[in-house]
């Protein structure tokens, strides 16, 4: 971890999105990041695949950029959400692609990135940060999201990434919503510590 921040495992405030425990950042009014490299539990990469991570940005201090990174072998694979603060990779290509707007605060959201936007397709990574330009977030799982996958969890022959009705990957009230990761063909790849049964 870097610029203040560290690996911090929380059970409330906010309550995890899945399992027990959830990892949250501290609040620092620059960069700041968690990070791992060469886990030996690695994540292929296939064409078509999505590369996923859910967080929660604190409403009382909001970023002013979220930024995920990954290895396989090299840094230069990140995508963010919100300003263009953090000045690594060249911004437009895939060692820095912006994605769009701040994800909203206060709640779950599922961040989203096709592989291919951060030149990742059909290699093996072995590490991910998690990085913010001010502010505190908590995240939860992280991995990918296989391509071409239809699950319908509650049997109503809708798919259930159809039923997110307003597409912003978070669990909204009204909606008929998917309740866990493994319903949209998602592969884990980060989870609590001493929980690894769902690892690749």
């Amino acid at each position: 971890a870097d610029g203040g921040d560290s690996w911090t495992w929380i059970t409330a405030n906010p309550t995890p999105f899945s399992g027990q425990r959830a990892n949250q950042s501290n609040v620092y009014p620059y960069e700041h990041q968690h990070y791992f490299q060469y886990a030996t539990e690695t994540l292929a990469v296939n064409a078509g695949d999505s590369l996923i991570a859910y967080v929660f940005l604190d409403p009382a201090n909001v970023p002013a950029e979220v930024m995920l990174q990954w290895f396989n072998g090299s840094w230069d694979h990140r995508a963010y959400w919100g300003a263009n603060n953090i000045n690594w990779g060249v911004n437009g290509t895939p060692s820095r692609r912006s994605i769009g707007a701040l994800p909203a605060t206060g709640q779950w959201v599922r961040l989203e990135v096709p592989a291919s936007l951060v030149g990742l397709e059909g290699t093996t990574l072995s590490g991910m940060a998690f990085t913010l330009y001010g502010g505190r977030a908590t995240w939860d799982y992280a991995g990918k999201k296989t391509a071409n996958i239809f699950h319908d969890q509650d049997g109503d022959g809708l798919c259930d990434a159809l039923e997110d009705l307003n597409g912003n990957g978070a669990v909204d009230s009204g909606e008929t919503d998917w309740q866990s990761a493994s319903d949209l063909g998602l592969q884990i790849w980060i989870t609590e510590p001493k929980k690894n049964s769902n690892l690749p």
